[in-house]
């Protein structure tokens, strides 16, 4: 039998990611099945199957012979040796010693810190050349779509002596529409995935307005979108237990185009099989602007619980326009959250709390942790604006 003709090249290769492309120029749309060797060690195996349009455009059958695999930098580490490409029972040394220790000298570090349909913000930088300023760039489904510098200074990114560099960067996505698109998007630094999310990227507004040893009560809503109902949960930081909070409850202070018909506050009410411990509320259908508040629930719950239990039950019963519909003018006063910003006299921001055990948090500060008692927690964002920080 004879040998089948290869085409192959490495294009990219660095201790966490391994690309190139791969082709049977004898059958050249049928994808080739490899592993990859360094010294007598295997460390990648896969099929050169991802579709590039340059490969194509060369002659390379319908251009889907490209690969990307990912690679274990610990164990990279630990080798030496050439390069090895084994299809079948062929074997193709790829890249000598000295090649391999080129490739690996760069190791590129990055995150991404936040996120919004408009814009990325983060760091990357290359550890074999930290004063280097590299190309970030914006994937969507394989392609590129946006790019920039990351050169802008950003203290969090320090490397392992900590020494600090100036590797932030701010990517521009106004034109890309990513509230609205779907698919994989990739932030990639010279070549490497550093962050990967999945589209739509929704903008969230809201904020926790009361914690307490019973209840967590705040809003949030899509601000492109504020008919999207929204999945709140209160979630041990372990991750070992969740919790559903209850969403859809009318805010009489937030509404019109930017919160829909009013319906976007939640309120969870803690029961006895929630164990003191801490806790995050999160929302499943993008990152809120609470995110980074971390609630401590110090005291076992009563058995009985007694806050919001009447307004939960009339949830749970179906009766909707209970206290916090405004049709309904009877009964005990509304349990409406009053906008971020807006503190009425007595209340957090203006004298002293006529909530009994309460104390306030004033308006601006972000809790990273809150504990015990009540806390009127004025998070941070304006009515005019959600999720646009004004501390």
């Amino acid at each position: 039998m004879s040998k089948q003709r290869m085409a192959y090249h490495i294009d990219r290769m660095n201790r966490r990611i391994i690309e190139g492309w791969i082709c049977n120029l004898d059958n050249p749309n049928v994808s080739v099945q490899f592993q990859l060797f360094l010294g007598e060690q295997q460390i990648a195996s896969g099929k050169a199957q991802s579709y590039r349009e340059d490969l194509q455009a060369a002659g390379y059958g319908n251009g889907t012979c490209a690969f990307r695999e990912a690679l274990d930098p610990t164990l990279l580490g630990l080798l030496r040796g050439p390069l090895r490409l084994v299809i079948g029972d062929e074997v193709i040394v790829v890249a000598d010693e000295a090649a391999v220790d080129s490739y690996l000298g760069s190791d590129v570090v990055g995150a991404i810190e936040w996120a919004t349909p408009t814009h990325l913000a983060g760091w990357a930088f290359d550890r074999a050349d930290p004063q280097g300023s590299l190309i970030v760039e914006l994937g969507i489904d394989g392609s590129i779509c946006a790019q920039t510098l990351a050169d802008k200074p950003r203290e969090s990114a320090v490397d392992e002596d900590g020494v600090g560099h100036d590797c932030g960067f701010l990517l521009d996505a106004q034109h890309l529409d990513l509230h609205r698109r779907s698919g994989i998007a990739e932030v990639i630094a010279a070549g490497i995935v550093i962050h990967t999310m999945t589209l739509p990227i929704r903008e969230l507004g809201g904020s926790i307005d009361v914690i307490s040893e019973m209840y967590i009560k705040g809003w949030v809503c899509n601000t492109m979108d504020p008919s999207e109902k929204m999945s709140v949960t209160v979630v041990s930081l372990d991750g070992h237990r969740e919790y559903p909070a209850i969403y859809g409850l009318y805010n009489t202070m937030l509404r019109g185009s930017q919160y829909g018909d009013g319906y976007i506050n939640f309120v969870f009410q803690r029961g006895p099989e929630v164990p003191p411990g801490l806790y995050k509320v999160v929302v499943k259908e993008g990152k809120a602007p609470f995110d980074d508040v971390i609630v401590e629930f110090v005291r076992p719950a009563p058995l009985q619980p007694v806050v919001f239990a009447d307004l939960i039950a009339s949830i749970h019963s179906g009766n909707t326009q209970c206290r916090d519909d405004p049709q309904d003018q009877s009964g005990p006063p509304p349990t409406h959250i009053e906008p971020p910003g807006h503190h009425p006299e007595g209340s957090a921001g203006g004298g002293t709390p006529t909530m009994p055990g309460t104390t306030a948090v004033g308006q601006g500060r972000r809790p990273r942790i809150a504990r015990g008692v009540d806390q009127l927690a004025g998070i941070g964002f304006e009515s005019a604006g959600p999720g646009r920080r004004i501390s």
